[in-house]
């Protein structure tokens, strides 16, 4: 009897109106809150209002791009119908429609049109598809474009995800799709990646977000910024955060690349007029709170010296960033140093690291002479300090300990 109701269950999901639509590749979902049109015009806005994450059924669109009210960009019209049966006009910005399967990437295809059926889900991908204006005329506009994970629950609300977009102030890119039970429920959570790039960046922003339920709503359960800068606002040699999901916490971890003014540990320092950058480990955890559906900060970031040793034996230690500066020390293999800061001299930036010996001396050494132990981003940064290309594959930066959760088969 019970496998008969979840299979009427099941049946009634995937058969409801707004899922029919998902699956026929002619549904659409609102991004924001919005008012039907009359027609494909401004002109004869309707009394009916939509919510943020309705269903719609689409009927048609026209066959030309229009402007949008600030005349920087074009998108079609679509006439709809909703849950309720009333027919209208949306136009294109507020509205994300079924992306055809030729359309899709293979990562977003893995996304498409995907069941769950525990948590009484529906995953699929919509786009919004438009121009931007060029001069003074629309023809042979530069495309826009966003693309949207769409998780419908069972009660056809939906949450539409930004996964990509492409557009004149630059394009995002989903840098990685996971589906696993990080609160300890039982239930799927959808891990996302996001990579953005604007013109003349050096290196793409990330941003990881976590969605899932929570008491039978579909929402944000945490996001993090990942890209790392320098103190003057330069790529970071570590690139980006470390984060650790498992049952029930994220751990970040990350090399922080800081003004020397603002450096925290008992060290000097050394404050000089070179280009310089104090460096500290800094790591913090978060805990899933279930009363609050969010993950909450466990303690205050904690923040130590980087530890380190030598490559090689015997190698000497500087009073300045120079080869030719008084010698302070030989130091062996084996002797623990904790790094204090990152100095760049001359116009091939050679690279110097400021340290600490057991000895209770400072001083100066090549930074390629020097192998970071201990924390996650050591490869990375001795690679870099080293003159190696670093490996920036995406699986570097996030580790999921917890289990997958695939869609239904």
């Amino acid at each position: 009897m019970r496998l008969l109701y979840l299979f009427l269950m099941l049946f009634h999901f995937l058969h409801s109106n707004g899922q029919t639509a998902v699956w026929q590749e002619k549904a659409g979902v609102a991004l924001n809150n919005l008012s039907l049109y009359s027609d494909s015009t401004f002109a004869k806005p309707t009394n009916i209002f939509c919510k943020e994450g309705d269903l719609f059924e689409i009927l048609g669109k026209t066959t030309r791009l229009y402007e949008d009210d600030a005349q920087k960009q074009l998108f079609y019209w679509y006439r709809v119908k909703t849950q309720s049966g009333v027919t209208g006009w949306i136009f294109g910005d507020a509205i994300a429609v079924s992306a055809p399967a030729q359309q899709l990437s293979p990562a977003l295809k893995t996304l498409q049109k995907k069941q769950f059926s525990k948590e009484r889900i529906l995953t699929w991908i919509a786009a919004v598809d438009g121009g931007e204006m060029s001069g003074q005329t629309a023809a042979f506009s530069p495309p826009y474009r966003e693309e949207y994970l769409v998780v419908t629950l069972e009660n056809e609300k939906s949450f539409p995800i930004l996964i990509g977009s492409e557009s004149k102030a630059g394009f995002i890119e989903l840098g990685r799709a996971d589906i696993s039970d990080i609160t300890g429920d039982g239930l799927a959570e959808w891990i996302i990646q996001r990579n953005s790039y604007s013109p003349g960046q050096r290196v793409e922003s990330r941003n990881l977000e976590i969605f899932g339920l929570w008491e039978g709503n579909f929402q944000k359960l945490f996001s993090e910024e990942l890209t790392l800068t320098t103190a003057e606002n330069q790529p970071s040699p570590a690139k980006f955060k470390m984060v650790e999901l498992s049952n029930k916490s994220v751990r970040v971890g990350y090399m922080d690349y800081l003004s020397c003014k603002n450096y925290r540990q008992h060290f000097s320092a050394d404050a000089g007029k070179l280009a310089e950058n104090c460096l500290e480990y800094v790591t913090y955890t978060y805990l899933w709170n279930p009363a609050e559906g969010k993950f909450k900060l466990l303690y205050e970031p904690s923040r130590s010296a980087p530890e380190a040793g030598l490559r090689n034996d015997g190698v000497f230690l500087h009073e300045r960033p120079e080869l030719k500066s008084k010698r302070v020390e030989l130091l062996s293999k084996n002797i623990p140093l904790s790094v204090i800061k990152e100095v760049k001299t001359g116009r091939l930036e050679f690279y110097w690291l400021y340290v600490y010996a057991p000895s209770g001396v400072y001083g100066y050494l090549p930074a390629s002479k020097i192998g970071f132990v201990h924390c996650e981003h050591a490869d990375l940064l001795n690679k870099f300090y080293s003159g190696e290309q670093s490996d920036e594959r995406e699986g570097t930066y996030l580790r999921i300990k917890t289990k997958a959760i695939s869609p239904d088969q």
